[in-house]
């Protein structure tokens, strides 16, 4: 029922979330293995795939002062991340409905940003918001991005120092995840 509503709304806003599936735990599981820190910051909520696994995560290792900032912009899916919010104990996870280049309005310390946004589409339509968003990403110590193509390698390099490629073939459609840093020590190993 899930993945049905996340079509549907997909079809409806596809330059907003960029595909019409949701992420596949193989890409989840992927993303979370990269993500350093206690203070996570994620763009693109969506329906929450990502978010459950960034929970798990903060649960796994910062049992105890671990917290996730969720952004999504459509309100069609902001009933999703709070009945996440609701079962997963609300105090560790904070939802924003505002566009994610808001960032530094919500947020004053962030350790990993992890973002599902679709920038290639967002560039096509306002290369300064694309620009914007990828300024704020710099400041932050680490930025995970996954999409659905592998033109933006060179791209990101104008931001950060450090950028790696990870494909996940097993999610439909395939996903590329860039790990991205401005300090290669804080950036984790790719595997």
């Amino acid at each position: 029922m899930i993945g049905k509503r996340f079509k549907d709304i997909a079809k409806k806003h596809l330059s907003t979330v960029g595909t019409i599936n949701p992420s596949s735990r193989f890409l989840v599981d992927r993303v979370v293995s990269y993500i350093r820190g206690k203070n996570i910051v994620e763009w693109g909520a969506g329906n929450g795939c990502v978010t459950r696994g960034i929970l798990d995560y903060l649960y796994e290792n910062h049992p105890d002062d671990g917290h996730l900032t969720a952004f999504e912009l459509l309100n069609e899916f902001i009933p999703f991340l709070e009945d996440l919010k609701r079962v997963r104990n609300g105090s560790r996870l904070t939802v924003v409905n505002d566009d994610a280049a808001k960032l530094e309005a919500y947020v004053s310390d962030c350790d990993c940003l992890v973002s599902g946004l679709p920038l290639a589409i967002i560039r096509r339509k306002s290369k300064d918001k694309y620009e914007a968003l990828l300024e704020q990403a710099s400041r932050v110590p680490l930025f995970i991005q996954f999409q659905y193509n592998f033109i933006s390698r060179n791209r990101y390099r104008k931001y950060f120092s450090d950028v790696r490629l990870r494909p996940e073939f097993r999610n439909f459609p395939p996903a590329y995840i860039y790990v991205c840093s401005n300090n290669s020590r804080a950036a984790p190993e790719i595997r």
